[in-house]
């Protein structure tokens, strides 16, 4: 079980570090000074998200009291990450429900699509993969639907906007439909065309289009 536990906590961290692998590099990579800063605030929110699952890893008391001090004197932003992080957390324990219990509150406080900070894409991506593991397609669907047309989701979570596509293409697999999933799966490794050999979101989507295709 201790060991369990280590396991959920150390993906939930990794997830933290790669994100702001993504946004430091991004940041390094921008010539736009307003780009630049966002990059590195988004960067900088990531080690806060690693200090919050730190907490939330050690007893009930702990967490209870952190949940307590975010809703009794903090700000939505800090709220929604809160239920963000545990969102994350529950869905890497198999908690599917209550993921999305706390992925939907969370996403509850986000402003405006267009606000700078926009961070619906990567609550609608989260929310896609608890009900997709859940087994709830139709809800799957309309979660990583919402991300395509998200203008602000390209900008700042561009990962997210096309592994939308791949989960797509997996969603309308299970669903038996097969034109849709090869649409999905092609778009996907369109625009994936220049990533690292060897990826395994780019084979998976490689194997699953193949077999698609043979049939």
């Amino acid at each position: 079980m201790a060991t369990e536990k280590q396991d959920i906590i150390r993906a939930a961290i990794q997830l933290e570090l790669d994100g702001r692998k993504f946004y430091l590099g991004a940041a390094g990579g921008s010539s736009n000074d307003l780009a630049r800063q966002m990059f590195e605030s988004l960067a900088d929110d990531e080690l806060i998200h690693i200090e919050w699952i730190e907490k939330l890893s050690a007893e009930k008391e702990t967490a209870r009291e952190l949940k307590e001090s975010i809703e009794s004197g903090l700000n939505d932003k800090a709220i929604r990450e809160y239920d963000y992080l545990m969102g994350l957390i529950e869905l890497e324990k198999g908690n599917y429900s209550a993921s999305a219990g706390h992925l939907d509150k969370g996403r509850s406080l986000l402003p405006a699509e267009n606000d700078a900070w926009d961070a619906h894409a990567k609550f609608s991506f989260a929310l896609g993969q608890a009900y997709y593991k859940a087994g709830d397609l139709n809800k799957a669907q309309a979660a990583y639907e919402e991300i395509l047309p998200m203008t602000n989701g390209r900008i700042f979570y561009p990962e997210l906007y096309c592994l939308a596509f791949l989960e797509l293409g997996k969603v309308f697999q299970d669903k038996g439909n097969t034109s849709r999933a090869i649409e999905y799966y092609e778009k996907f490794l369109t625009l994936w065309k220049d990533a690292d050999p060897g990826l395994p979101e780019v084979e998976d989507a490689k194997k699953r289009l193949a077999g698609l295709k043979s049939h």
